[in-house]
């Protein structure tokens, strides 16, 4: 049954975006949540990269965005954040509102800066 309700949310999420289902939360995931305290807003990850399919499984047993982000040593900080309505993992997301970066094509490994989606080395 738990399955059920995993694969159900998850499908949920894929579909709208939606952390939350007012029966499974019930049945099993609000005791999943309160592990944590039961009043996460979002949560942050950085320390390398995470499957899609782990980072959806945490979303929904946690009924919270998971946002992923990227840092250097030398920028003291984050640079780029995913948006919490941005269902799509594998990506660091977007650069934050004061940082400037440049992509770097690296043709050995297909990564062209000037492809559709932007993708390249930072």
């Amino acid at each position: 049954m738990f399955k059920k309700a995993l694969d159900a949310k998850i499908a949920a999420l894929n579909k709208s975006g939606v952390y939350n289902h007012k029966v499974w939360d019930n049945m099993f995931f609000n005791q999943i949540k309160l592990t944590l305290g039961g009043r996460v807003k979002a949560m942050v990850i950085g320390s390398g990269h995470i499957s899609q399919e782990t980072l959806n499984i945490l979303r929904v047993c946690f009924c919270s965005p998971i946002l992923e982000g990227y840092g250097l040593t030398e920028t003291g900080s984050a640079v780029c954040l995913t948006s919490p309505i941005d269902p799509v993992g594998s990506t660091v997301g977007g650069p934050l509102s004061s940082i400037r970066l440049r992509l770097k094509e690296i043709p050995e490994i297909n990564s062209f800066a000037n492809d559709e989606y932007l993708s390249g080395e930072i």
